[in-house]
């Protein structure tokens, strides 16, 4: 199993569920960092909280390969930057885990990401402003872990299926 805290080995969220303040009392994170409530306008205490445990799972010089939108990201603080425009457009996203798997220093979890896009969504060629309309996504995450943090990640998602949803493209 993969510890990212000595003696806390994951998964850490029950299958089924998404994060919520309930899931970490000790102050731990989930492994799947991104699932973690979004940052955003009118943030709470528990925001600050996950920003900052964000910054400690992450390893300084992680990298993040999103394979929906093609962009590779280096660096825990610009990691978090692109995960928090996800926030903007979709501030009230949530990760359901369908299943976890953990061997030796990797982690893969089936997710499911669910939310409203009710902000503006950055995409190379501009943004798109909110829909309104909800995302119900499916998507793999894959963590590699090292030396106690999150070293890589690769994350997975159908960008046809969430332009679809959101009313970019028809269907």
């Amino acid at each position: 199993m993969i510890a990212l805290r000595p003696g806390r080995a994951a998964p850490f969220l029950p299958v089924g569920r998404h994060a919520d303040e309930s899931d970490f009392p000790d102050g731990g994170l989930p492994i799947c960092p991104i699932a973690c409530p979004a940052i955003g306008p009118g943030r709470s205490p528990l925001d600050d909280r996950i920003q900052r445990k964000k910054l400690e799972i992450l390893s300084s010089d992680a990298s993040y390969d999103e394979k929906g939108t093609h962009r590779r990201i280096e660096g825990s603080a610009n990691i978090i930057e692109a995960w928090q425009g996800w926030g903007k457009a979709f501030p009230d996203s949530k990760a359901t885990f369908v299943r976890e798997f953990a061997s030796g220093d990797t982690a893969i979890l089936e997710i499911v990401w669910k939310g409203t896009h009710s902000g503006p969504l950055q995409m190379p060629n501009g943004e798109v402003p909110a829909s309104n309309k909800v995302l119900d996504m499916p998507a793999c995450h894959i963590n590699k872990v090292e030396g106690g943090k999150i070293k890589s990640m690769s994350h997975y998602f159908d960008m046809l299926t969430m332009l679809t949803q959101i009313g970019v493209l028809k269907g």
